[in-house]
Order: structure tokens, then sequence, then C-alpha cells
């Protein structure tokens, strides 16, 4: 096992102490599409109980399920995310009433309406008649991983395990298969230095794009902090799936511009 240990200069986490939430850890575990699928439908099925014996994963969107450090404009980033699973089902050829019914879900640990609420189950309604549902076909589904009120026990217990994911947390069968994929994990062969390689570069190149002006909005700043960025995930060979959505959530691009960036990068190298 690649042993790593704190970093004060950097403040980079030992990966032993990464839980299920810390995005790293659960794109690591997600890769595999059979572990994808056993998480999706454990969390289905503890949020929604229904109990799915068939499932199809999108490995490569698997992190937009959990959300740590996004705090603000949430019901914003919620439609745009739909708006991209809309258009992905519509196509150029369907008609409108083939739009799938469609229920989000987000994992959080923060809590996004203030009542501390482990679920927070949002749809739309028309403001003159509030007891009448606008139905769209969507539902989004906010988890808040230490919400007091509401919510099953066999819930709690999950998002429990996935915000601090040890093995006193392990309380039932499914949390203990999960466990074991954690486990399996950061006892992985190379784990260390790949999570040491991006979390370094991570932070250094946040350190950059503050020092060049990007929370000023500076577009030189932010170009060059995407370019030191992208320049080191080439040298340090991260899969493009992982570059493609550090971009995203650091950047604001969408799918499309942060893919056009990389392409960009490599015809420059």
């Amino acid at each position: 096992m690649d042993k790593i240990s704190n970093n004060s200069k950097s403040g980079i986490r030992p990966i032993e102490s990464l839980n299920v939430i810390d995005s790293f850890l659960f794109q690591e575990i997600t890769e595999d599409e059979e572990n994808a699928k056993f998480i999706a439908k454990l969390i289905i099925k503890r949020v929604t109980g229904v109990e799915l014996t068939d499932i199809t994963v999108e490995v490569e969107k698997s992190l937009h399920g959990i959300v740590t450090d996004k705090k603000y404009n949430l019901p914003y980033r919620s439609r745009y995310y739909q708006s991209l699973t809309d258009a992905k089902y519509l196509g150029n050829s369907k008609k409108y009433i083939d739009l799938p019914e469609v229920i989000t879900i987000w994992i959080l640990e923060h809590d996004p309406f203030g009542g501390d609420r482990i679920i927070y189950n949002v749809k739309n309604v028309i403001e003159e008649m509030p007891e009448m549902l606008y139905n769209d076909g969507v539902k989004r589904i906010f988890l808040y991983t230490k919400g007091k009120i509401g919510g099953t026990r066999e819930l709690k217990n999950l998002l429990k395990y996935i915000s601090e994911s040890n093995p006193n947390n392990v309380v039932d069968t499914e949390l203990e298969a999960l466990h074991g994929l954690v486990d399996d994990i950061k006892h992985r062969e190379g784990i260390g230095e790949r999570y040491m390689t991006l979390g370094e570069m991570i932070e250094y190149e946040r350190a950059e794009s503050y020092e060049n002006g990007v929370e000023a909005g500076r577009q030189e700043g932010r170009q060059e902090g995407m370019e030191i960025l992208v320049k080191s995930h080439f040298e340090c060979n991260i899969p493009e799936t992982k570059t493609i959505q550090i971009l995203m959530d650091n950047y604001d691009l969408s799918k499309k511009e942060a893919t056009d960036f990389i392409a960009s990068s490599r015809n420059k190298n």
C-alpha cells in the first residue's frame, strides 16, 4: 500500500482518511462499471425504496452525483445538469413527449435549505394553487449527510458512511460490501502516488489561479491556471475524463468547452 502522510504545506489529506463523498475516491470506485452499478442501486434503493434488478450506468458522469463544495447556485446547477440530460434523451429526431420521467439525486455535506433534514424532495408547483403539482416529469432529491429530520434509518446509515467512510459506520451487509470496495481502492497499487500527484497539482493550480487574479475575474490568470492544470495532467498521464471533470468543476466549463480546451492544449504540445 502507498502510504501518504499529511503535508502541512499543501494541506493534502492522507488517502486513508478519504471518504466516499470525496471526489477522488468516489470516481476511483465508480470507474469500474459493476462498482458504479452497485452504488447507484444502493443509493436509489435507500432513497426511493425501489430495488432495481438491472441498471445502466454512464460511469464517466457518475461524479455529478456527489457534491461537496458547491454551496452556491445549487438550483441553477441542478437545472444545468437536467438540461444536459434532456438534450441527450431528446436528440434531434424525438418529440418532447418522449422525454422520460427523471429523478436527480444530490448528496451534500451542507444543508441546502436550512431545515436540518436528511432528505428534501423538490418538485414544481403552481403558485396560485400550491396544492397542485406542475408535472414536467422532473423531480429533484437533495440529501444532507448530517441531517437530523426525516428519512429512514437505512438512508441515514448510508449517508453517515458516505460522509465518514470508516469501519465504525459499517452497520449492515450492504455497507460492508461498500466498505470492501473502499478498502480495495485505498490499498490498490499505485493509488497513493496518483492521489498525491493529483492532490498536489490541484492545490498548486488553485494557488496559481488565485495569485494570477482568477478570483478577481482576470481572464489571463484563469487561462494560465487552466493551462497549468492540463499540462500537469498530461505529464502525469491522468485520464482525460478526470481532467474534463476538474475543468468543469473548477472553471465552470461545459463538457464540450473542457474537451475542446484539452484538444487545443494537446495540439500546442
